[in-house]
């Protein structure tokens, strides 16, 4: 089957391709997650900075700073299909969500205290198994 494409492709500042309003693929985000994580490997004393990632990975400043916050927040690169499922789903966030109950709070404490190097989405995801409360980490 083939895709229709109807888009105009336009450079970056870095020499990269991409097209204005569509998400990058699971691909280039892994591309630009190792691009950070060699950088980082090869200088342990300095991190990369953004405009070195993006420079070497030849995307914006502001994808490399995504993908570097989510490797820092997450612990990993999130799919941009699961991140769409998810955006679609009916979970309450902003006006009319509710408040985390003290259990909740309490709930995540201990998981801290377990376990302090876990990712935030690990905690989305305690939270919904014992108590099946939706939650989200921004």
């Amino acid at each position: 089957m083939k895709e229709k494409f109807d888009a105009i492709v336009v450079t970056n500042n870095n020499g990269g391709l991409f097209v204005k309003g569509k998400r990058y693929s699971h691909a280039k985000k892994l591309e630009v997650a190792n691009k950070f994580l060699e950088l980082f490997v090869s200088n342990l004393e300095n991190p990369p900075t953004v405009k070195a990632v993006a420079k070497s990975a030849k995307v914006s400043a502001f994808f490399a700073r995504k993908i570097m916050n989510e490797i820092k927040i997450l612990g990993d690169i999130v799919d941009p299909s699961i991140i769409k499922k998810y955006q679609r789903t009916k979970n309450k966030c902003g006006k009319g969500s509710v408040k985390l109950e003290l259990r909740d709070r309490k709930y995540i404490l201990v998981l801290r205290t377990e376990k302090p190097e876990r990712p935030n989405y690990n905690y989305v995801q305690e939270l919904y198994k014992k108590y099946d409360k939706k939650v989200h980490t921004y």
